[in-house]
């Protein structure tokens, strides 16, 4: 049987563990032949080739060695282990890959990306699903690919970090479809909130995390967070915002003070004083006791300017100027 060059035909005979005739000496210390692995020499790869050529003589050494044969400890019969004949084309079957990897695989892999373009594993469409705000223009400035190029030349991690670099783009999956396909699927922030700081307006999602657009009047109407960090705290303003859905939709602006604590502001221009986090007091039990308040007294449909919530023991109210007036018997029909 002849063998070629980019193969080796690499065989085992199977057997059955049962007793048979002791074997002889010659037998028990019989050697396999060695294994003869055809190198090709690449130009420019001797280094390779060495290395290659040392993984075939720790081969050969291997096979060289005799085959162990067991013995029944009762009858002193010999017994086949073909398990230990096949254990050896299997190393051997290693070796030929790590070969292959060694002698083919040079630096970049070059080859193989030409060997898929001949193959004709080319890129030819591109799928995108959830842009809802993130211009088709951004998208492909960012890919900087082409129709034609090997889909094998296409580095799918780095697509995902330009896309997410993007400012909608919250997550970004990029996927291969052989032989010609590129799906991409985004997800994209929500807008929550616009935060002024500093004297500039910038819009930020649920997670605090700024998107950096130039036209905001569209979202003139989201709620205005006002403070320097208040993006970091805005997971703690949304549970207390949950907490109340009916009064949620009315809280026009939330103000960090200090960096400590919220004032709240609603649609009628009451503002609402929270104590500080981490108090003996937390926001959110001030703020149900508020929504408490609120359900029994209508507070926000009063002649109220500011509460203060900031104290476990007591209520601070301050009325408006009209709410003064009614209050000194100067406007009774307010």
């Amino acid at each position: 049987m002849s063998t070629s060059r980019s193969a080796v035909l690499i065989g085992a005979v199977a057997g059955h563990d049962r007793p048979c005739r002791p074997a002889s000496s010659a037998q028990q210390a019989r050697p396999i032949s060695p294994v003869r692995i055809p190198v090709k020499r690449i130009a420019g790869q001797k280094v390779l080739v060495k290395k290659a050529l040392a993984k075939k003589a720790l081969i050969n050494r291997a096979l060289a060695k005799p085959v162990p044969v067991k013995h029944d400890p009762v009858s002193g019969v010999a017994i086949k282990s073909p398990w230990l004949k096949n254990l050896l084309p299997f190393g051997v079957m290693l070796g030929l890959i790590g070969l292959v990897t060694a002698v083919s695989l040079d630096r970049t892999g070059l080859w193989m990306v030409e060997a898929s373009r001949e193959a004709g594993f080319i890129l030819r469409s591109v799928d995108v699903d959830g842009a809802a705000r993130t211009s088709q223009q951004d998208i492909m400035s960012v890919l900087d690919i082409d129709t034609g190029m090997p889909m094998f030349a296409i580095d799918i991690d780095a697509l995902k970090t330009r896309l997410e670099g993007l400012s909608w783009v919250k997550q970004a999956v990029v996927q291969r479809h052989l032989p010609g396909g590129l799906s991409i699927r985004l997800v994209e922030r929500e807008p929550f909130a616009l935060w002024q700081q500093g004297g500039r307006v910038r819009l930020v999602d649920a997670d605090g995390v700024v998107i950096d657009i130039s036209n905001l009047t569209p979202f003139a109407g989201h709620m205005l967070l006002v403070g320097e960090g208040a993006p970091e705290e805005i997971g703690a303003l949304k549970r207390l915002m949950d907490a109340a859905p009916g009064l949620a939709p009315r809280i026009q602006s939330a103000v960090r003070v200090s960096g400590r604590r919220w004032d709240l502001v609603f649609d009628n221009g009451v503002r609402l004083k929270l104590p500080e986090d981490g108090g003996v007091y937390p926001a959110a039990d001030a703020f149900a006791r508020f929504i408490r308040l609120e359900e029994q007294y209508a507070l926000l449909a009063r002649e109220i300017s500011v509460i203060d919530m900031r104290l476990a023991d007591r209520l601070v109210m301050r009325v408006t100027p009209a709410g003064r007036r009614v209050m000194d018997g100067i406007d009774l029909t307010t």
